[in-house]
C-alpha cells in the first residue's frame, strides 16, 4: 500500500497544531548523533489529539514522556481512514522498527506493508 506521509519537525505543540484532525498512523523518531532519525514509538488513532497527547504531562507513556522532553524529534503521520488499515499498517511499522517506547504489540494478526516515510 502506498501512503502519503507528511512530517511534523520539530515535534512541538507549535507545530502539531498544524496536524490534520482525522485518523491515521505516526511514528516518533528521535535524532540521533549521526544525524539520522531512529523510529521510538508507532500509534494510530486521530492524529493531532494523539500526538499532542505524547507532548503532554497526562500522557500515560511515563518513558515515552520523558523522552519527548529531552531529545529532539520528529513526527511522520500518514491519513489512513480505515481501522482495519490502521491496525495492519501499526503492526507493519512496529514489526519493522521495533519501537523502544511501544509497550503492547498492535490489535492485528496480519501486517500491511507500506512504503516507509524518509527518516533522514
Amino acid at each position: 500500500m502506498e501512503l502519503d506521509w507528511y512530517k511534523i519537525e520539530p515535534y512541538t505543540k507549535k507545530e502539531t497544531e498544524k496536524a490534520p484532525d482525522k485518523n491515521g498512523i505516526y511514528a516518533l523518531c528521535t535524532m540521533q548523533d549521526t544525524g539520522e532519525y531512529k523510529v521510538r514509538y508507532v500509534g494510530q488513532g486521530n492524529i493531532r489529539e494523539r500526538l499532542l497527547c505524547h507532548l503532554s504531562d497526562d500522557d500515560p507513556n511515563k518513558e515515552l514522556r520523558e523522552h519527548t522532553k529531552k531529545y529532539k524529534m520528529k513526527a511522520s503521520y500518514a491519513v489512513v481512514p480505515d481501522p482495519y488499515n490502521r491496525n495492519a499498517i501499526e503492526l507493519f511499522l512496529y514489526n519493522t522498527f521495533n519501537p523502544r517506547y511501544n509497550k503492547v504489540q498492535p490489535p492485528c494478526n496480519t501486517p500491511l506493508k507500506v512504503n516507509l516515510f524518509n527518516l533522514r
